[in-house]
């Protein structure tokens, strides 16, 4: 017969075993990706999908773009422009993005086409705003600048 101490002991190695904890279980939702942005000042990069998780990063700055691939009850598994990936609970996201970052120079039109005339050339690494975007080009303002910008030269939407 079991005694009560190795049956407990059974029990439990037998609840751990089959009780995984989101991250280390693939039981979340893969979903068509989509662009999010940051609706807090600041917002925590986490390794798994609960607050117990480990930080990886925290983002200082309201409107940062992140690609979503994957959910998992109130959590939205996350992408920056840099690679960095990670969990993020929802409510410190938003869909209704209308931010970008450049991702190699880019240069501002006057009108959707590159025959017109250049407003600015916009370095790598610059956020800014859409306002409405076409099939190859949005138009932007970044840096004081309004334009239409190659939809090549961003990352976020």
């Amino acid at each position: 017969m079991i005694g009560r101490a190795s049956f407990f002991l059974l029990f439990f190695f037998v609840i751990c075993f089959f009780h995984g904890s989101p991250s280390q279980s693939n039981d979340f939702s893969a979903v068509k990706p989509y662009f999010v942005s940051i609706d807090k000042k600041k917002a925590y990069l986490r390794e798994g999908p609960a607050f117990r998780h480990p930080i990886r990063l925290v983002y200082i700055r309201k409107g940062v773009p992140l690609k979503v691939d994957a959910k998992y009850d109130h959590w939205r598994r996350v992408e920056d422009v840099s690679g960095n990936k990670g969990w993020m609970h929802k409510r410190v996201l938003t869909s209704q993005t209308k931010t970008f970052v450049t991702i190699r120079e880019g240069k501002i039109y006057e009108k959707p086409i590159l025959n017109s005339i250049l407003i600015a050339q916009i370095d790598s690494d610059v956020y800014g705003t859409i306002e409405k975007c076409k099939k190859f080009w949005c138009k932007v303002e970044t840096e004081g600048f309004s334009g239409w910008m190659m939809k090549e030269y961003f990352w976020g939407n």
